[in-house]
């Protein structure tokens, strides 16, 4: 796809610093940890299950649970492993389309609020979001330009 000329202003808000967080999708959490860390020697792994307050999928209120597995594997990067426990979601999509893998490259960082905006503005929708106190998320549909999901993250007031 060739992207249009781009505002400087927007563009200032897609630049991003390098991913602190490498995200697969999964259909056992315990299984992938077993697997990365025998034959990689990652980890360890804590496991959550997340409940975020306001879910969204694909524009609507989200009905679906999922649980997550997180490990360093270096300095200031992260693996996630994200098993859907209930309900439709991008990773039940993900599982149908092409099974297990690499499902998206994620950064924290400050005001996601308005990068999603830009996004918008360049016609770049948001698949799937989340807040709870502290913390919020949104994975954007940059599949079609760069091959892989962007998730943004960010720690709140």
């Amino acid at each position: 796809m060739i992207m249009k000329q781009i505002d400087p202003q927007i563009q200032k808000l897609l630049e991003l610093p390098a991913p602190d967080q490498i995200g697969m999708v999964v259909r056992d959490i315990q299984k992938s940890i077993e697997a990365y860390t025998k034959l990689f020697h990652w980890g360890p792994f804590e496991i959550f299950e997340h409940k975020y307050s306001e879910l969204t999928y694909r524009g609507k209120p989200g009905k679906f649970r999922y649980r997550i597995a997180l490990g360093k594997i270096g300095p200031s990067l992260q693996l996630e492993f994200i098993e859907n426990l209930e309900g439709e979601s991008i990773y039940t999509e993900f599982l149908r389309t092409r099974g297990e893998g690499l499902h998206h490259f994620g950064f924290l960082m400050e005001g996601i609020e308005k990068r999603i905006a830009a996004m918008k503005q360049m016609g770049i929708e948001v698949l799937q979001s989340g807040k709870r106190p502290g913390r919020a998320f949104a994975y954007m549909d940059t599949e079609p330009l760069v091959g892989t999901i962007i998730e943004y993250r960010e720690r709140i007031d």
